[in-house]
Protein backbone atom coordinates (compact mmCIF):
# COMPACT_ATOMS: atom_id res chain seq x y z
CA UNK A 1 0.00 0.00 0.00
CA UNK A 2 1.38 3.42 -1.00
CA UNK A 3 1.04 6.36 1.35
CA UNK A 4 2.28 9.87 1.95
CA UNK A 5 1.66 12.75 4.33
CA UNK A 6 0.73 16.33 3.49
CA UNK A 7 -0.32 19.51 5.28
CA UNK A 8 -3.26 21.81 4.60
CA UNK A 9 -3.99 24.94 6.64
CA UNK A 10 -1.72 23.83 9.47
CA UNK A 11 -3.17 20.32 9.74
CA UNK A 12 -1.28 17.15 8.82
CA UNK A 13 -2.89 14.27 6.96
CA UNK A 14 -1.92 10.79 5.86
CA UNK A 15 -3.23 9.47 2.54
CA UNK A 16 -3.09 5.73 1.90
CA UNK A 17 -3.91 4.47 -1.58
CA UNK A 18 -5.79 1.18 -1.54
CA UNK A 19 -6.37 -0.59 -4.88
CA UNK A 20 -10.00 -1.71 -5.05
CA UNK A 21 -12.57 -2.20 -7.82
CA UNK A 22 -15.79 -1.30 -5.97
CA UNK A 23 -16.95 1.41 -3.60
CA UNK A 24 -19.56 -0.77 -1.91
CA UNK A 25 -19.06 -0.97 1.87
CA UNK A 26 -16.77 2.09 1.92
CA UNK A 27 -17.79 4.89 4.24
CA UNK A 28 -17.73 7.79 4.31
CA UNK A 29 -17.07 8.51 0.64
CA UNK A 30 -16.19 12.18 0.41
CA UNK A 31 -14.73 12.68 -3.05
CA UNK A 32 -14.47 11.14 -6.50
CA UNK A 33 -11.58 11.85 -8.93
CA UNK A 34 -10.64 10.55 -12.36
CA UNK A 35 -7.48 9.72 -14.26
CA UNK A 36 -9.02 10.70 -17.60
CA UNK A 37 -7.25 9.42 -20.73
CA UNK A 38 -7.64 10.77 -24.25
CA UNK A 39 -7.42 8.24 -27.07
CA UNK A 40 -3.75 9.22 -27.60
CA UNK A 41 -2.88 8.21 -24.01
CA UNK A 42 -2.58 11.76 -22.64
CA UNK A 43 -4.08 12.46 -19.19
CA UNK A 44 -6.28 15.43 -18.32
CA UNK A 45 -5.12 17.58 -15.39
CA UNK A 46 -6.65 20.84 -14.17
CA UNK A 47 -5.63 23.80 -12.05
CA UNK A 48 -8.03 26.19 -10.32
CA UNK A 49 -5.57 28.10 -8.18
CA UNK A 50 -1.92 27.21 -7.76
CA UNK A 51 -1.65 23.44 -8.08
CA UNK A 52 -2.36 20.89 -10.84
CA UNK A 53 -4.61 17.96 -9.93
CA UNK A 54 -6.91 15.35 -11.40
CA UNK A 55 -10.45 16.52 -12.09
CA UNK A 56 -12.94 15.58 -9.40
CA UNK A 57 -14.46 16.73 -6.17
CA UNK A 58 -17.02 16.36 -3.44
CA UNK A 59 -19.87 13.86 -3.66
CA UNK A 60 -23.08 15.85 -3.34
CA UNK A 61 -26.24 14.63 -1.63
CA UNK A 62 -28.13 12.20 -3.86
CA UNK A 63 -25.18 11.55 -6.21
CA UNK A 64 -23.39 8.28 -6.78
CA UNK A 65 -19.59 8.50 -6.97
CA UNK A 66 -19.83 7.91 -10.74
CA UNK A 67 -22.28 10.81 -11.12
CA UNK A 68 -19.93 13.02 -9.10
CA UNK A 69 -17.05 12.02 -11.34
CA UNK A 70 -18.96 12.85 -14.54
CA UNK A 71 -20.18 16.19 -13.16
CA UNK A 72 -16.81 17.29 -11.80
CA UNK A 73 -14.87 16.24 -14.92
CA UNK A 74 -17.31 18.30 -16.98
CA UNK A 75 -17.27 21.35 -14.67
CA UNK A 76 -13.48 21.44 -14.30
CA UNK A 77 -12.23 20.14 -17.63
CA UNK A 78 -15.20 20.47 -20.00
CA UNK A 79 -14.80 16.92 -21.27
CA UNK A 80 -17.27 14.07 -21.52
CA UNK A 81 -16.25 10.63 -20.37
CA UNK A 82 -17.24 7.23 -21.66
CA UNK A 83 -15.78 4.10 -20.11
CA UNK A 84 -14.91 4.31 -16.44
CA UNK A 85 -13.65 1.91 -13.82
CA UNK A 86 -12.79 2.36 -10.16
CA UNK A 87 -9.15 1.60 -9.41
CA UNK A 88 -9.04 2.31 -5.69
CA UNK A 89 -9.37 4.94 -3.03
CA UNK A 90 -7.31 7.19 -0.85
CA UNK A 91 -8.05 6.73 2.83
CA UNK A 92 -7.50 10.18 4.40
CA UNK A 93 -6.67 10.49 8.09
CA UNK A 94 -5.90 13.67 10.00
CA UNK A 95 -2.89 13.23 12.28
CA UNK A 96 -3.41 15.00 15.60
CA UNK A 97 -0.51 16.49 17.63
CA UNK A 98 -0.69 13.54 20.07
CA UNK A 99 -0.23 11.08 17.17
CA UNK A 100 -3.84 9.86 17.16
CA UNK A 101 -5.74 9.96 13.88
CA UNK A 102 -9.23 10.95 12.77
CA UNK A 103 -10.76 9.31 9.70
CA UNK A 104 -11.60 12.03 7.16
CA UNK A 105 -13.13 9.76 4.56
CA UNK A 106 -12.46 7.89 1.37
CA UNK A 107 -11.57 9.66 -1.87
CA UNK A 108 -12.36 7.35 -4.78
CA UNK A 109 -10.08 7.10 -7.81
CA UNK A 110 -11.33 6.10 -11.24
CA UNK A 111 -9.76 5.66 -14.65
CA UNK A 112 -11.82 6.93 -17.59
CA UNK A 113 -11.73 7.30 -21.35
CA UNK A 114 -12.57 10.76 -22.63
CA UNK A 115 -15.28 10.53 -25.27
CA UNK A 116 -15.32 14.23 -26.21
CA UNK A 117 -13.17 17.29 -25.53
CA UNK A 118 -15.39 20.37 -25.72
CA UNK A 119 -14.73 24.09 -25.86
CA UNK A 120 -13.48 24.90 -22.37
CA UNK A 121 -15.98 26.81 -20.18
CA UNK A 122 -16.12 28.28 -16.69
CA UNK A 123 -16.39 26.00 -13.67
CA UNK A 124 -19.72 27.06 -12.13
CA UNK A 125 -18.36 26.52 -8.61
CA UNK A 126 -15.50 29.00 -8.94
CA UNK A 127 -16.89 31.24 -11.68
CA UNK A 128 -13.85 30.99 -13.94
CA UNK A 129 -12.17 28.57 -16.30
CA UNK A 130 -9.78 26.20 -14.63
CA UNK A 131 -6.54 25.73 -16.51
CA UNK A 132 -6.55 22.38 -18.26
CA UNK A 133 -3.87 20.47 -20.08
CA UNK A 134 -3.19 17.00 -21.33
CA UNK A 135 0.05 15.36 -20.25
CA UNK A 136 1.83 12.11 -20.97
CA UNK A 137 2.01 9.49 -18.22
CA UNK A 138 5.75 10.23 -18.00
CA UNK A 139 4.95 13.85 -17.03
CA UNK A 140 2.44 12.90 -14.31
CA UNK A 141 4.81 12.71 -11.33
CA UNK A 142 6.51 15.99 -12.24
CA UNK A 143 3.25 17.90 -12.70
CA UNK A 144 1.34 16.58 -9.68
CA UNK A 145 4.12 15.78 -7.19
CA UNK A 146 2.04 13.20 -5.31
CA UNK A 147 4.94 10.89 -4.50
CA UNK A 148 4.30 7.17 -3.91
CA UNK A 149 0.51 7.63 -3.86
CA UNK A 150 0.54 9.32 -7.27
CA UNK A 151 2.80 6.61 -8.67
CA UNK A 152 0.46 3.88 -7.37
CA UNK A 153 -2.64 5.60 -8.81
CA UNK A 154 -0.92 6.08 -12.17
CA UNK A 155 0.23 2.45 -12.27
CA UNK A 156 -3.27 1.14 -11.53
CA UNK A 157 -4.78 3.49 -14.13
CA UNK A 158 -2.28 2.45 -16.79
CA UNK A 159 -3.13 -1.23 -16.24
CA UNK A 160 -6.78 -0.52 -17.02
CA UNK A 161 -6.03 1.87 -19.90
CA UNK A 162 -3.65 -0.68 -21.48
CA UNK A 163 -6.31 -3.39 -21.11
CA UNK A 164 -8.87 -1.16 -22.84
CA UNK A 165 -6.44 -0.29 -25.65
CA UNK A 166 -5.68 -3.93 -26.38
CA UNK A 167 -9.34 -5.01 -26.48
Amino acid sequence: MAWNTFSVEGKTYRADFVPQKTWENLSPITQSYGMCFRSDGKILIVKGSDVWHLPGGTVEKGETPEQTLEREVWEEGTVKIGKKEMIGYQNIKEILPDGKTIDRGKQLRFVTLISEVCEHTKDPCIGKKMDRKFISPEEFSECLKWGPVGDAILNEALKVYDKWKSS
